[in-house]
Formats: C-alpha cells, sequence, structure tokens
C-alpha cells in the first residue's frame, strides 16, 4: 500500500484539525489567549474593560457635541443626521474637523438597527484605522449609567430629540498566546487541565499522530 494515501491525507488533515480546534476551545474556557492580527470586534461598551478610552455625553438636537476625552476630538453633529467626526492630529490642522468613514447614519437606521436586548445601536466608524471609533447610541439616560431611560424605546427618544452617545477607542481585541498549541501535547495540563482531561485529550492527539507517522512509514 502507497505510504502517502487518501488515508494518510485524512490522518494529517484529522491531526492538524484536531490540534487547532482542541486549542481553540480549550482557549476560550481557559481563558487564555492567542493573538489574532485581524481580531474579532468587541461587542459591548457595557465591558469597559474591552477600551481603554470612552466617554458618554447626552445630545439634543440641531447642535454639535464634542467627546473631548477621547483623542483626537470626536464631534458629533445632529441635524438631519448624525455625523461623525475627528479633529487633525497635526499642529497645522488640528482646528478641522474630518468626517469619519461610515457617517453619517440617519434616524431611520439608529430606529432600524436597535437592539432591545443590549439597548442601544451600535456603529465603528473608522474601522481598521488609527482612527477606529466604537459608538453606541443609547435612548436619553436618566440616571447617567444607562440603567433607566428618559424615553423607550429609541424611536420616542428621537421624536424628543435627546440621545445619549458613548464613544469607545482603543478596543483591546481578544489574544491569546500560540504556545498554547504545543499544550495539547500534553493534553493542556501545564494550562490547568485536570489529570484525567488531558489524559484524554492528550492521547486522542498521540493516537492520531502514531496513526499517521505509521502509515507514512510501513505504507
Amino acid at each position: 500500500m502507497a505510504r502517502v494515501s487518501s488515508l494518510t491525507v485524512f490522518t494529517v488533515v484529522t491531526l492538524v484539525c484536531y490540534t487547532i480546534l482542541g486549542t481553540a476551545i480549550y482557549s476560550v474556557f481557559a481563558g487564555t489567549t492567542f493573538s489574532d492580527p485581524y481580531g474579532g470586534k468587541v461587542a459591548g461598551w457595557e465591558y469597559a474593560e474591552d477600551y481603554l478610552v470612552s466617554e458618554a455625553q447626552n445630545m439634543t438636537k440641531n447642535s454639535a457635541t464634542y467627546f473631548t476625552v477621547l483623542d483626537p476630538d470626536r464631534v458629533i453633529d445632529w441635524w438631519a443626521t448624525l455625523k461623525f467626526y475627528r479633529k487633525g492630529t497635526n499642529w497645522w490642522d488640528s482646528w478641522l474637523l474630518f468626517e469619519m468613514s461610515g457617517s453619517p447614519r440617519t434616524e431611520a437606521e439608529i430606529i432600524a438597527d436597535f437592539d432591545t436586548d443590549k439597548n442601544y445601536t451600535k456603529y465603528i466608524f473608522d474601522e481598521g484605522g488609527d482612527f477606529e471609533t466604537h459608538a453606541f447610541i443609547y435612548c436619553k439616560w436618566s440616571d447617567g449609567t444607562g440603567s433607566t431611560y428618559d424615553f423607550y424605546p429609541i424611536a420616542d427618544s428621537i421624536a424628543n430629540n435627546e440621545l445619549t452617545i458613548v464613544l469607545a477607542s482603543d478596543a483591546q481585541y481578544p489574544s491569546y498566546d500560540i504556545g498554547i498549541l504545543i499544550g495539547i501535547l500534553t493534553g493542556f495540563y501545564f494550562y490547568g487541565a485536570p489529570f484525567e482531561i488531558s489524559v484524554i485529550i492528550g492521547g486522542i492527539w498521540w493516537a492520531l499522530c502514531l496513526l499517521t507517522l505509521v502509515k507514512l512509514v510501513v505504507g
């Protein structure tokens, strides 16, 4: 029998998939992280630790609101639509406002995109760039924490010309140590897995590995 056959390909592919999927699943449960350069987007400003900087402001229609905690300043101009801007970062353009990609957003869009489970509409502006900004558009807060509202749902808040908006930047995307891939050799025992579980996980990996080696050597 040929050393490289469909069975060989199957065992190699299974071994690779088992390694990657096993590591990914374990990393989720163990809370370890692997550096993902493409990063999944963080969902939910309520997890404030996901952002290095955030600022909440109440807004009234037909006005502009500055968010000065963020660097550079962000500005939201709410007239017929909501337009999102950032200030320039150089001494010669720091007084200028640059509209961010993804802006403007209409009132109808904000109403249609409202998440009734999280009680906000979320957008990301300048996504993937140096000035990526996550915007969480809430009904007007009553207490400054987002737990109670003057108007609800978002359509009523917009009809009353008031919103609360949180802008957040410097999102901290999940990441894990790629070294955990080697941990599967011992069933993640040295990453805190119980001995019995590590024997099962590692045993399956070594069984697949030995089967592949035997197939390659013996044929």
